[in-house]
């Protein structure tokens, strides 16, 4: 289970048309906690590989918003100009995940290898807004803004992929088929969508061995991004009285195509250069209205992205208790589509090129100490339409096997020196906004977990496993 509690206060000046202006308190908070299970079964048949595994995942997310908005007016002469008006938004939601996979692994020979398995899942999240308001007059139900959204989705998916080796060659090509069903309803007004469609994605990889310190690969890969399940949800949230955010019901998934080239020498330094095109690229879109002031925030999909980068990633014993890993990526984006600002289209065209890089050192000690420090930093990014400064953070973490080191205890900080504060632009058509580096946010957070592990453990390694519902848990943005 896990409960986490953000709170952002925003105290805002501004100047409306007219010879007046306003004052602004906006809270929102929100608390969650959540409980996911896995259950795995794993049977190998015989010594040549073949093998079945079996993946049951069930999760459960709770969480509880507010959004509490103060809105004052003055005068040119700062005297009151009518009541104070308050907003006070609760924001409750429930989802719960349904997964079951099966994969299974059967060895021709050596050289050649097939992997298949099938998956379904199902995801019912009920989300419910209820806004009150007062304008000195006594708070009072406010039916508007109130509004109560159920989604279903089923997903069930089929593959297999062949692998074979030819001398210095490694082959692998494979075949992934997904069906989607969801369904959509607004309960106020009784609206509702559904929407069905099967999708392919082919996927290929070649490795090819030039001697013992020098590999050469190339992949091609189709990939499917689908919503995230907040971004579907059509409730209005306030940042403040003249800058709001609303999901989008309507959004579709968005599709890419990717091709990589890579080169790794001593099986340590690996050197990658991408192309990737993605079509109906979920983008945060920004719409003002220059007459209001007001800025709305939403999902759309844009048309298109196409990204070209250099990644280069290194893993290194620099000593026997010291581990090193480096990643470093350069990147340039161009987003290209069509914008409309509700009454006619502008046709846009945003070029990005930035650098994003991470390092982690782990060190062992004491033989039943660890530690870990560990950075990130971006000098530039984009998010759709939305482009990103300076950001980065710095975590560190200490850990100590007990009980005969079948427990861990592990304590930790990330974005130890608060660095973690976005800060960038959006220009566009008429939009024209700034978003300042916000240093009063406090992205620091103190983490201690304890772990223990049943049973021998001489039996056979433990698996690396994510469970079923990666994909599904990798959707819902719990906490915010």
């Amino acid at each position: 289970m896990e409960e986490l509690a953000t709170e952002h206060i925003l105290f805002k000046r501004c100047k409306p048309p007219g010879k007046f202006r306003f004052y602004i308190r906006c809270i929102n908070s929100n608390k969650s906690n959540n409980i996911t299970t896995n259950l795995n079964y794993k049977h190998s048949f015989d010594s040549t590989g073949w093998e079945i595994s079996t993946d049951l995942d069930y999760g459960y997310y709770k969480s509880s918003g507010k959004n509490f908005l103060s809105t004052e007016i003055f005068n040119a002469d700062n005297s009151k100009r009518g009541n104070t008006i308050l907003l006070d938004g609760l924001f409750p939601s429930i989802t719960k995940i349904y997964t079951g996979k099966v994969d299974y692994v059967h060895p021709f020979s050596k050289d050649l290898k097939l992997e298949t398995g099938v998956k379904t899942s199902f995801v019912d999240i009920d989300n419910d807004v209820v806004y009150k308001r007062d304008t000195s007059t006594g708070w009072f139900f406010d039916e508007e803004r109130s509004n109560h959204f159920i989604y279903k989705e089923n997903v069930n998916a089929a593959y297999a992929i062949l692998s074979v080796n030819i001398q210095k060659w490694d082959l692998t090509g494979g075949l992934r088929m997904e069906n989607t069903n969801a369904k959509g309803t607004q309960v106020k007004g009784d609206s509702a969508f559904t929407r069905n469609y099967t999708s392919l994605f082919p996927n290929a990889a070649m490795e090819y061995t030039i001697n013992d310190k020098n590999q050469l690969g190339l992949s091609y890969s189709r990939r499917i991004r689908r919503p995230d399940y907040n971004d579907l949800n059509p409730f209005v949230f306030f940042l403040d009285s003249l800058t709001y955010g609303q999901g989008n019901p309507y959004l579709q998934p968005q599709f890419s195509n990717n091709i990589e080239l890579s080169y790794t020498y001593n099986r340590f330094l690996t050197t990658t250069i991408n192309y990737t095109q993605t079509n109906d690229i979920i983008t945060e879109i920004l719409k003002q209205n220059t007459d209001k002031k007001t800025i709305f925030q939403t999902k759309e999909n844009f048309s298109k992205m196409r990204q070209w980068g250099l990644t280069v990633t290194a893993s290194k014993q620099i000593l026997k208790w010291w581990n090193m890993n480096i990643y470093g990526n350069l990147f340039s984006n161009t987003y290209k589509g069509l914008y409309n600002d509700g009454t006619e289209n502008f046709l846009i065209q945003i070029n990005v090129t930035g650098f994003m890089g991470n390092m982690t050192n782990s060190f062992s000690f004491a033989e039943t100490w660890t530690a870990e420090l560990s950075g990130w930093f971006t000098n530039r990014i984009s998010e759709g339409l939305l482009v990103g400064g300076n950001m980065g953070a710095m975590n560190m973490a200490l850990a100590k096997q007990i009980l005969k080191k079948n427990g861990t205890i592990k304590i930790g900080v990330r974005d130890i020196f608060r660095t973690q504060n976005f800060s960038g632009y959006s220009r566009y058509a008429d939009v024209d906004i700034d978003i300042l580096n916000d240093r009063r946010k406090d992205n620091r957070q103190y983490v201690i977990s304890f772990t223990y592990k049943f049973g021998k453990n001489n039996i056979a390694p433990a698996r690396r496993r994510t469970g079923g519902s990666a994909d599904e848990q990798s959707r819902i943005r719990s906490g915010e």
